[in-house]
């Protein structure tokens, strides 16, 4: 029998819990922001208004509605209210009776409660227990006493308790350790079992993929034992039923198998398409739809030569992966939107990027997060949610831990996105924090021992289909090796540029096999400072610039300091911004550049970091708004299909070329290197390359040493030329790519660079609904960066790019509407020679 389903997101009342006075809430959401746009708050984002809106964390919260219950759903034999997410230690009241206790975000709540309704009117009220004493109850509790979470934390016991570890501050985020919840609340009438999972087993064959759906039942406590239960299974133009039998104790499983022949296999970004199948489940008038995507996946990890392996193999191709971290989208929840998930993943994809690695400080991101990425072909290396820390080893949080892990994994296996699961971010590090107290280091080795254990048992328990990797960074499977520093094994995270303040040349002293995290920072652009500060504070040094860098209030001077290294002092505010970008963009090329080179030494570079959660100087590569930095604009290049890349790994060392393929196909190639002069922009000298490769990977090229041979220069000194690089490229399908960058011979401070004069043209808008900017100049323009000013999804063809001499077209997306006036006078241009 099928009964109503009483939707409860909506809005909601909220107010302090000793307080009467209650202001409209939104669910799903958060105290923040329901507090902002009551105007109870300023905008946090804002100036130094993050100090203002703290008062907020200490207190306690309830959210409390009204709704009516229908009597035809009293009729239903067990009455089930549902919480997706609940932030994160609260009680349940119904009609002022306690239902329940919730300490833990990333489970899903589910509660009989049809003994507490009425027909008609009702009462919901969750009180919320402040996280800053949430953690210090549990702190009381304890025998073991782990550290506190890092400094960046204004909540030091955070890692006590199950919510979001980010949120309450990082060396990159706001402290808005919200309260709330999120995804869906709903109260659902049914008779004998709630539909809880499914998922399925792919089994890949010639020609042919079996799939084994499975369907896992909660029989509610008054369902008879051994009564039978119906589960139809819609896919692939079939239906199929299947019955189940109510066990004594625990869940019920049932499955059906289908066989899909000639199957579209799903493929990464760059290597395929993105098919996905729709699957149904049906079973006491519940309901889940999924889509499927078909794929063989694998992460080899295998000893070689050098150490072990880590490749991501779908559907027989070694993939090299390609892309950066992912940290939750912003600070407040209620912001987590399809429309966000959508504007930056995107922009993963526009810059030809194959992955994205859930970081374990945030969290389960919302379903559309996973749907995107399904669509959009981004394979997700997801962390479970524990970072930088030492967790407690008390029975009730390892069984909370066990259970939302087996609740998180079975909800979102099923997601063809989904590359691995990784145990957690950097807590072997934490480990090794303790330095030289074996004491010490023994008891948090024994409290993060407990953990793993927990964690990878119950991964294994709710799916065996994809790879445990216990730790980023680690060897792999049951190798807990020291991957800060040692580049033979598993996946590496190396910080010895940023944190460790060395030159970008470091980057040349390390082979990882994977590099999972490794960034540079910079400041956010004009534009988005414009949103956050007043023109008075308009300088990287002051007060509401130290609140927006959560790295240290070194962290400001390190990107200025880095500018001595390669170039000149710029001479205005803007031009400081601007420089930063460049130089952070430069950073990360550096590394990938090389570390692609090496393949198959090395299968995978994801730096760090993708995204912000508030506008602040930090790694990413996307700021706040979603605005591309030239990081971003970089990335498109370096991660280019097809490419060709020069460099020196040391100051004696000659100029090596390589040609890099990450095309499944054969590929045809004309490689261009053209020396030119710097002051004019004129050709000196030209060589050419034919290659022909019958599969991915990097191929040596034969370059003269333009670094060291002045007779390969023509007589001119390194900082009077540069080399650009194009790439003009087929596929044995007839698909062509392009390619071009430049390589500089000298740093940029030793160049006398020209006082290009540049102008933005003309303006066309063209039949496909882009925009066509002609551009020209009289001399080289170097980093030539375009920006639009009020338009942060506004995307250009390129940027951050060389200008030579003449006219350049370049080609701009953006979903706003303009006239090709509004746009010319919204457009901005600035290059490396104007910023002193």
């Amino acid at each position: 029998m099928s009964y109503p389903t009483i939707d409860l997101t909506g809005t909601w009342q909220l107010r302090q819990t000793t307080e009467k006075k209650s202001i409209p809430a939104q669910i799903p959401g958060d105290n923040y922001s329901a507090l902002l746009e009551n105007e109870v708050i300023p905008d946090p984002y804002f100036a130094e208004n993050e100090a203002l809106v703290q008062w907020v964390a200490d207190e306690d919260w309830t959210y409390e509605r009204s709704f009516t219950v229908p009597k035809d759903l009293l009729a239903a034999k067990a009455v089930i209210l549902n919480f997706d997410s609940v932030d994160t230690v609260a009680k349940l009241f119904l009609n002022d009776k306690e239902v329940a206790s919730m300490d833990d975000q990333f489970k899903r709540y589910r509660f009989d409660v049809k003994a507490f309704l009425k027909a008609g009117a009702n009462k919901i009220r969750l009180d919320f227990r402040a996280a800053r004493k949430a953690g210090e109850d549990v702190e009381k509790t304890l025998i073991a006493k782990p550290p506190h979470q890092g400094w960046y934390c204004s909540v030091p016991t955070l890692n006590l308790i199950r919510k979001t570890q980010c949120s309450a501050g990082w060396d990159w985020g706001i402290s808005l350790p919200s309260t709330g919840m999120t995804g869906k609340v709903y109260l659902e009438g049914v008779d004998q079992v709630t539909l809880e999972h499914l998922y399925d087993v792919q089994v890949h064959k010639k020609n042919s993929c079996d799939v084994t759906f499975f369907a896992e039942l909660n029989p509610i406590e008054s369902a008879p034992i051994g009564s039978k239960v119906t589960v139809e299974f819609a896919f692939n133009g079939e239906k199929k039923k299947a019955t189940g039998v109510v066990p004594r104790v625990g869940n019920i499983v049932v499955s059906a198998k289908f066989t899909v022949k000639n199957p579209e296999l799903w493929f990464p970004n760059g290597f395929g398409e993105q098919p996905l199948y729709p699957v149904q489940v049906t079973c006491d008038g519940q309901v889940i739809t999924q889509q499927i995507g078909l794929k063989d996946l694998k992460v080899v990890n295998e000893k070689d030569e050098i150490g072990f392996s880590m490749v991501f193999q779908v559907n027989g191709v070694k993939i090299f992966a390609k892309g950066a971290d992912w940290i939750p989208c912003d600070a407040m929840p209620q912001r987590h939107t399809p429309e966000r998930y959508e504007q930056l993943l995107t922009s993963v994809v526009a810059a030809n990027m194959n992955m994205v690695r859930v970081w374990g400080g945030g969290k389960f991101e919302e379903d559309a997060f996973y749907e995107t990425c399904d669509r959009l072909g981004i394979l997700v290396w997801h962390d479970n949610m524990f970072a930088c820390a030492i967790y407690p080893d008390q029975p009730h949080f390892l069984q909370n831990v066990y259970d939302e892990i087996v609740y998180q994994i079975k909800r979102l296996r099923h997601h063809a996105c989904i590359g691995l699961w990784c145990g957690d971010n950097e807590l072997i590090g934490s480990v090794n924090s303790a330095g030289d107290n074996r004491k010490l280091r023994d008891e948090w080795l024994v409290l993060y021992d407990r953990l793993n254990q927990t964690v990878s048992r119950a991964v294994t328990a709710a799916d065996d289909t994809h790879i445990f990797w216990p730790s980023s960074p680690c060897a792999g499977p049951n190798n807990f090796s020291d991957n800060w520093t040692a580049d033979a094994d598993g996946d590496m995270h190396y910080w010895a540029v940023w944190h460790g303040g060395a030159t970008f040349n470091e980057y040349y002293k390390v082979k990882p096999r994977f590099c999972s995290e490794f960034g540079f920072q910079s400041f956010s652009s004009i534009q988005t400072v414009r949103t956050f500060a007043d023109k008075k504070d308009y300088n990287v040094f002051c007060p509401v610039f130290d609140r927006h860098q959560k790295c240290g209030l070194p962290a400001n001077s390190k990107i200025v300091g880095m500018f001595g290294n390669y170039f000149r002092l710029p001479n205005t505010f803007e031009g400081i911004l601007y420089l930063s970008q460049i130089q952070q963009g430069l950073a990360i090329k550096t590394g990938v550049e090389y570390w692609h080179s090496l393949r198959p030494r090395c299968m995978g570079t994801i730096f760090w970091q993708l995204n912000d959660n508030w506008p602040v100087a930090s790694w990413s590569s996307l700021e706040y708004s979603g605005r591309w930095k030239s990081l971003h604009y970089m990335a498109k290049r370096f991660y280019a299909p097809v490419q060709a890349v020069a460099y020196r790994t040391q100051a004696e060392n000659p100029m090596e070329m390589f040609f890099i393929s990450d095309l499944a196909k054969k590929v045809e190639a004309t490689i261009t290197a053209t020396l030119i002069k710097s002051d004019d922009g004129k050709k000196v000298v030209e060589k050419k390359f034919i290659v022909k490769a019958d599969r991915m990977g990097s191929i040596s090229l034969d370059i003269p040493d333009f670094y060291h041979d002045e007779k390969a220069r023509k007589g001119l000194a390194t900082n009077e030329c540069f080399l650009q690089i194009k790439v003009s490229a087929k596929d044995e399908d007839g698909k062509k790519y392009d390619y071009s960058d430049v390589v500089y011979l000298n740093t940029w401070k030793a160049y006398d660079l020209p006082e290009a004069k540049v102008a933005i043209e003309s303006v066309k808008k063209t039949a496909t609904g882009e925009y066509q900017l002609t551009i020209s100049t009289d001399k080289p323009a170097h980093f030539a960066w375009l920006a639009v000013e009020n338009d942060p999804d506004a995307v250009f063809q390129d940027n951050a790019m060389l200008l030579l001499p003449g006219k350049t077209t370049i080609a701009l997306k953006t979903a706003k509407a303009y006239t090709e006036a509004q746009l010319k006078k919204e457009l901005s241009i600035v290059h490396l020679r104007q910023t002193y």
